[in-house]
């Protein structure tokens, strides 16, 4: 399995068959709610216990900072998140192709700038999105 390095990946949404690359990213946050978990009888006479999927119904999560975001870029943005449109995260790597896509997403919230101060922080505008499809491919 190849390893994800931030400065070797290209990161950016397809939407309305246009790609908005993202220049500034320092993080990208990607949350899996589904789990195998193992359950029992109040008994406790089996300890190998039931496996069984849990976070099924709930969807992937991914958060992405991005800094130094145009207005008409964040216009663009708040339009798919108002009209509900779905969206393609994508994150690839440069080095060998190797991909993270998060397919038919929805924006989880207004894309809005979350910090204000005089920190680099405060230059970034926070997109969060929901999906079920996440999908991984290793060119190595």
């Amino acid at each position: 399995m190849a390893i994800f390095r931030l400065y070797d990946c290209d990161i950016g949404v397809k939407y309305n068959g246009v790609d908005y690359a993202f220049d500034h990213v320092n993080e990208v946050t990607i949350e899996d709610p589904e789990r195998n978990r193992l359950t029992r009888g109040a008994n406790a006479k089996d300890n190998l216990g039931l496996a069984y999927k849990d976070g099924l119904k709930d969807p992937k999560r991914i958060t992405v900072p991005v800094m130094n975001m145009s207005a008409a870029i964040k216009a663009v943005f708040e339009q798919a998140f108002k009209t509900q449109a779905r969206l393609d995260f994508y994150c690839i790597a440069r080095s060998d192709g190797s991909s993270k896509w998060g397919k038919n997403c929805v924006l989880s919230n207004n894309p809005q700038q979350l910090t204000l101060d005089e920190t680099s922080e405060s230059l970034a505008v926070s997109i969060e999105f929901e999906t079920f499809e996440l999908v991984e491919n290793h060119k190595s």
